[in-house]
């Protein structure tokens, strides 16, 4: 009898500590305004007509060749400390090497989580390059997340991050639109979009977006997501304007096959949809490396077999003319993604 109680107390206690959890996480659910600005400057006229601009979801200095990750099929919830912090001082040797870009654009970096044992990954970089001007956005701001049940991810405030070696006039957030169900939620990412603009001598503006979309979605999140960012597109090619939108799109752009680096993935949960031939308004088109995958498959820690494929790359807008893209092989070692290196100049558009 006294076992029977004991059980049913610690019931009661699991309950009750569970629903307090999701009491508390959804009163502390983060709602970010569709829109924020997050700066606004007088800047200098970008006078180069040769620029350059990488991309790279640096995993959090977390997913490196060691790893699997629970949601996309495997066990592992996070690295070891000394790996980690390996991993991430592999990722600022990369990002500080010549020549630097004009623009950087990161994905998956950390403030202050559990997963990267709280180093203030913005922080580190800020102050290691500091001829970058530095602009971050959240996207992954929870106190507490429960899963998995055993080694729980716990808290994450983490982001994406732009650098430019130029002034922008403006730096803006904008929230994308839909999101999981709750209670799934309130633990989950609130993805964005992070556009600087410039001034060019032509009397032009050019915008530089830093973007990662959704994951783990069978598709109306996704869908919901992609029309948002096309409007957006359209609003802002007026003819006068030059876009590169750049990132994690966690989809494959036309062309590239879900098996075309020689797998299909293993894992239900990886299986990055396409985004659609007639997605790009007219005129533009998505730019990338057919050559080198930018990302590889979580499901087992690394090896010559493992998934990998295209999600990292550039969509630009008539204006912009690409010299050279290449993606830099560097073993998934560091991070489950890798840098992608675009340089571009600009070329007349007819009113």
């Amino acid at each position: 009898m006294k076992l029977i109680k004991i059980f049913l107390w610690s019931a009661i206690t699991l309950v009750a500590a569970f629903i307090i959890l999701l009491a508390w996480s959804t009163i502390k659910d983060y709602q970010p305004n569709p829109a924020e600005i997050l700066s606004q400057q007088k800047a200098s006229i970008v006078e180069k007509d040769t620029l350059s601009i990488m991309i790279w979801n640096i995993g959090y200095g977390g997913l490196g060749n060691d790893m699997d990750f629970f949601y996309d099929g495997g066990d592992k919830m996070r690295t070891n400390k000394n790996r980690a912090t390996e991993n991430f001082q592999q990722i600022l040797k990369e990002l500080s090497k010549a020549p630097k870009p004009d623009f950087l654009l990161l994905q998956e970096i950390d403030v202050n989580s559990k997963r990267s044992y709280h180093t203030n990954q913005v922080e580190t970089i800020k102050t290691g390059m500091k001829d970058y001007n530095w602009f971050f956005a959240y996207n992954y701001l929870v106190d507490f997340v429960p899963i998995p049940p055993g080694n729980p991810l716990g808290k994450v405030e983490s982001g994406i991050v732009t650098g430019s070696v130029h002034k922008p006039l403006q730096a803006i957030r904008y929230s994308y639109k839909g999101n999981f169900k709750w209670p799934k939620s309130i633990f989950m990412l609130d993805r964005c979009f992070l556009s600087l603009e410039y001034p060019l001598t032509a009397g032009d503006t050019l915008f530089i977006v830093n973007t990662h979309n959704t994951a783990y979605d069978e598709g109306e999140i996704r869908k919901t997501q992609m029309q948002q960012l096309k409007k957006w597109m359209k609003k802002h090619d007026n003819g006068k304007n030059r876009l590169i939108i750049a990132g994690d799109w966690n989809q494959l752009p036309p062309g590239i096959a879900i098996d075309q680096f020689g797998s299909n993935p293993k894992s239900k949960n990886y299986a990055p949809k396409k985004i659609p031939n007639n997605f790009l308004p007219d005129g533009w088109q998505f730019i990338f490396d057919p050559e080198k995958p930018t990302n590889r498959g979580l499901d087992t820690v690394f090896h010559n077999n493992s998934y990998k494929t295209i999600i990292d790359f550039f969509a630009i807008s008539p204006g912009i003319q690409p010299i050279e893209v290449k993606t830099k092989n560097l073993s998934f070692i560091s991070s489950d993604h890798q840098p992608v290196y675009l340089k571009f100049t600009f070329v007349h558009q007819k009113q």
